[in-house]
């Protein structure tokens, strides 16, 4: 056997060490967090600063971003997005994702060697893009 072939091997094997730990690591997480509102929040007595209302969105949007949230927080590759790139999409393991495009998903499945087990649809990266771009107008 060859060193390529070798450490090809030894990669795959990393790799999925890798998923496996991290799948075992989000099966003992519970589910807390809210789906976001896209409600405008008031000023209150405890909160004196008024928030950014969020952006307004078009037709099924809504649905958009509702699946978005899921898959990024919780379902993409049995862990969420979040696990590498934070609740907030700022940054964890991974870089600051907020408000990355369809295009830029897609590429990153295909190039990120972290994320090749990764298998979402063009309805799941469209979904995702929406959450994301709804990340961005947050603080």
């Amino acid at each position: 056997m060859s060193n390529l072939s070798i450490s090809k091997r030894i990669s795959t094997i990393l790799i999925l060490l890798l998923a496996i730990s991290l799948s075992l690591v989000a099966c003992g997480r519970r589910a807390s967090r809210a789906v976001p509102t896209l409600i405008p929040m008031t000023i209150s007595e405890t909160n004196p600063r008024p928030t950014e209302p969020a952006p307004s969105l078009p037709g099924n949007a809504e649905d958009l971003l509702v699946q978005g949230e899921e898959i990024f927080q919780r379902t993409a590759g049995g862990i969420g997005c979040q696990y590498c790139h934070g609740t907030d999409g700022k940054g964890n393991i991974g870089p600051n994702i907020r408000g990355k495009p369809e295009e830029a998903i897609q590429n990153a499945l295909g190039l990120v060697l972290q994320m090749n087990f990764l298998e979402l649809s063009d309805q799941e990266i469209k979904a995702v893009a929406t959450y994301l771009k709804y990340l961005e107008t947050q603080p």
